[in-house]
């Protein structure tokens, strides 16, 4: 005996030994042969886990063969490790299931069901749902139900709502038929569903809303808010789409679109907008200031950027958000438009550009060296042809009208081009030669 446990150094010689020791009526030697050679792998776990689970699957296996119930629960019973020992339960439940699934015309005996009970009351829903989502014969979610159904003492709404969770929608449906009272508790389901923080199919998401139907419609508006600050924008876009579609009462869309705001919640804000196209850009931006005021907001910052600055009203803005004290618009303004808002002695100013324009203007062409040409020149910013232009001395085929680089010069030190620094004092002055 001694001498088989020094020799538990690889799974090919522990598998040999463990069926040796089972020939000779020795099993309750067999925990010590494991122990050691766990103890042996146990630095594979760190360095290569992979092979860890290799190594451990090739002795479990062998042990599996020898078709004997008792000797696996004593091999859990035995293990002090409490991951190696979940691996192992996790391990001998895939292992077991598939031979009595591959056995379907087998009857499954007493004696079985209380193993395979004994088995999944130690293990998470979750990875008993991986488990069965691992098999790939086509019978598998009706058999394993109707086998659940007969035999596993199970909690039919935790495992509706891991399949669901994971998005295993058919075994998901195949529970809800055979188990009737599974919606006992509609709403702490529903605030499950929105704390699942991994990703989930969108049709196991619709056919929840499609079972809920019933309580959504009654309830929805408790919930808003919850589906709003779910941090989960996959789960909480497909209710919102949902409850959308199947939901004709505009006050429950205004109910979203106000909670979106308030949530800063900008995915949903953006599905919402869709069913509001008839408020103007002004009504929208007065209920985003209602809910947000002075705080940051990452909705306001986006509905200015992209509904605001790109249709000069910059100067309305300002001048709305200076008056109301409004003076996290402000800054946002400021970030997008400094060559034209100013902060001094912390007030916010708006500045006349077109008179720094001229200022600018006087101040460098006056000192710039004077060419001319017998051709029409472009800007090639504005593509403008001018009987004046101005050539930097980055390129000679960078040049610029003076309105272009007048805007870009008083706030930058470098061609808007190539991005060179430029010495404004070195560039020509171009003119059409009569």
């Amino acid at each position: 005996m001694a001498l088989m446990v020094e020799n538990a150094h690889n799974p090919s010689a522990v598998s040999k030994i463990i069926y040796d020791l089972y020939n000779m009526d020795m099993q309750s030697n067999i925990n010590g042969v494991l122990d050691k050679f766990f103890d042996n792998i146990k630095q594979l776990y760190y360095i290569n886990y992979s092979e860890f689970i290799k190594q451990v699957s090739f002795v479990l296996g062998s042990i599996i063969n020898l078709n004997d119930y008792k000797l696996c629960i004593d091999i859990i019973r035995n293990i002090n490790d409490v991951n190696l020992k979940y691996k192992i339960v996790e391990f001998f439940s895939y292992k077991w299931l598939e031979r009595l699934l591959n056995n379907e015309d087998e009857e499954w005996s007493s004696e079985q069901i209380v193993f395979m009970n004994s088995f999944f009351q130690q293990l998470k829903v979750k990875d008993i749902i991986k488990i069965i989502k691992s098999f790939s014969f086509e019978y598998k979610e009706d058999f394993i139900c109707r086998v659940f159904k007969k035999t596993f003492e199970i909690n039919a709404s935790a495992y509706f709502m891991e399949s669901i969770k994971q998005s295993y929608k058919k075994l998901a449906q195949e529970i809800y038929i055979m188990f009737s009272d599974i919606l006992k508790d509609p709403k702490k389901m529903f605030l499950e569903l929105l704390s699942f923080d991994e990703q989930i199919f969108n049709k196991s998401i619709i056919y929840l809303c499609e079972i809920f139907k019933d309580f959504i419609e009654t309830h929805i508006l408790e919930y808003i808010t919850n589906i709003c600050y779910c941090k989960n924008t996959q789960i909480s876009i497909y209710i919102v789409k949902w409850i959308v579609q199947n939901n004709k009462n505009q006050a429950i869309n205004y109910a979203f679109l106000s909670e979106s705001i308030k949530s800063d919640n900008p995915h949903i804000f953006k599905e919402m907008l869709k069913h509001f196209k008839h408020l103007s850009k002004w009504r929208i931006l007065n209920l985003i200031i209602d809910y947000v005021s002075n705080h940051d907001s990452i909705i306001l910052n986006n509905y200015l950027v992209e509904n605001i600055f790109y249709n000069n009203e910059i100067d309305i803005i300002f001048d709305y958000a200076k008056i109301n004290n409004f003076e996290r618009i402000l800054q946002i303004l400021q970030l997008h438009y400094s060559y034209k808002i100013n902060l001094i002695n912390n007030e916010f100013h708006m500045i006349d550009v077109d008179v720094i324009y001229k200022s600018v203007n006087s101040h460098f062409l006056k000192k710039m060296k004077v060419i001319y040409s017998h051709s029409l020149l472009e800007c090639v910013i504005c593509y403008n042809s001018c009987n004046r232009i101005i050539k930097l001395d980055c390129h000679d085929s960078h040049m610029f009208c003076e309105e272009c680089l007048n805007k870009w010069i008083f706030t930058h030190n470098s061609c808007p081009l190539c991005r060179s620094t430029i010495n404004i004092n070195n560039a020509k002055l171009v003119f059409l030669a009569n």
